[in-house]
């Protein structure tokens, strides 16, 4: 009876340990310089939560990137069944406070209906990226972003968007999933891309887990932001890969390089 006793408290502990990470409000802040980044630009800093499923958007979390980020894109699960109308209403209120916001599609958003997210979206204008760029221009210079559908529906059309041709712009390529780096050419010219989907793994063991944990990797020549995402799936738990949001700053490779002489 001692054993099972013992055994039920450090049960309790380590679910406890688990739902804390699940409930984290961190912001990690990422400076990336890309080569192609036009130096004229500046920097471009905005805000990048993805996953955040059945969460309540922390407004004390928010206040530390509000006037710092120009824009959120949401990399898409904003929600999923079940979740109350108010709930997500009320968290697109607190991220329209940062500035305009993209949305990309994940692979739970539909189960509310596209037309209950889309009213919704359409009331925040909210910029729905399904398989659609955006420009960003500034000092005559520009910046595209390009969102693609979740990989569920059907095999993404990115070359629709992304070619050869496109070297001559920074493109920041979003995708819920990241296997999307699966659907790139040697040739496509991306300069960033943007995912989130598999919450790094949610439960990892010893550092082992069923995807990689978020971060920023280099596959194939391209550099990839896969975030650990804000919410969870199922259940509220998590281990070794805390929930995460992220601030981003993008700059010209080389003018970074010269700011550090």
């Amino acid at each position: 009876m001692y054993i099972v006793i013992v055994c039920l408290i450090v049960l309790l502990c380590f679910c406890m340990v688990m739902l804390k990470e699940a409930f984290r409000n961190q912001i990690i802040e990422e400076n990336i310089s890309l080569a192609d980044f036009p130096k004229q630009f500046g920097e471009l800093s905005f805000y990048f939560i993805s996953d955040i499923h059945r969460r309540e958007i922390s407004q004390a979390m928010l206040n530390q990137v509000i006037e710092r980020a120009e824009f959120v894109i949401i990399g898409g699960d904003f929600t999923e069944k079940w979740v109350p109308l108010k709930r997500m209403d009320e968290n697109l209120r607190k991220l329209s406070q940062i500035g305009p916001i993209y949305f990309v599609w994940g692979n739970n958003d539909e189960e509310v209906g596209v037309s209950t997210l889309t009213r919704l979206f359409n009331k925040y204008d909210v910029c729905m990226l399904r398989n659609k760029e955006v420009q960003l221009k500034k000092n005559h210079q520009m910046i595209r972003l390009v969102g693609v559908d979740d990989l569920s529906r059907w095999p993404a059309p990115i070359h629709t968007f992304i070619d050869e041709s496109d070297k001559k712009y920074c493109t920041i390529l979003i995708s819920h999933n990241p296997e999307i780096i699966r659907y790139l050419m040697p040739k496509d010219h991306v300069s960033l891309i943007l995912s989130g989907h598999t919450h790094g793994g949610q439960i990892r063991v010893c550092g082992f887990g069923p995807y990689t944990h978020g971060g920023i990797h280099e596959k194939n020549g391209k550099i990839q932001l896969i975030s650990n995402g804000y919410g969870t799936t199922l259940l509220p738990f998590r281990l070794g890969a805390k929930a995460q949001t992220h601030l981003i700053t993008l700059s010209n490779k080389n003018a970074a390089k010269e700011a550090q002489f």
